[in-house]
């Protein structure tokens, strides 16, 4: 964790989104499950924070950003709202 690793300009790098969102050592021992309250239940700003930034990786960044996170982002806060407001 934390190590830095040189990566020369011009490299393609992918990864698998199944298995980044599976690490248990993000997401805890029952990553493998789906239990949205995992975000309301953490305490920890920082492993929140962690948590964000995986989940982040499923939209890219800069000129190759997924044109429908606002879209995807829009309708997850509307859930939330929903489902916890009465």
């Amino acid at each position: 964790d934390g190590e830095r690793v040189f990566i020369p300009g011009g490299t393609n790098i992918g990864w698998a989104s199944w298995g980044l969102h599976r690490n248990k050592a993000v997401f805890g021992e029952d990553a493998e499950l789906y239990r949205p309250e995992r975000w309301l239940d953490a305490r920890d700003p920082e492993k929140l924070e962690q948590m964000r930034k995986v989940v982040d990786l499923n939209f890219g960044y800069g000129k190759y950003y997924c044109l429908g996170r606002p879209v995807a982002l829009s309708e997850l806060h509307k859930v939330v709202f929903e489902v916890s407001g009465d």
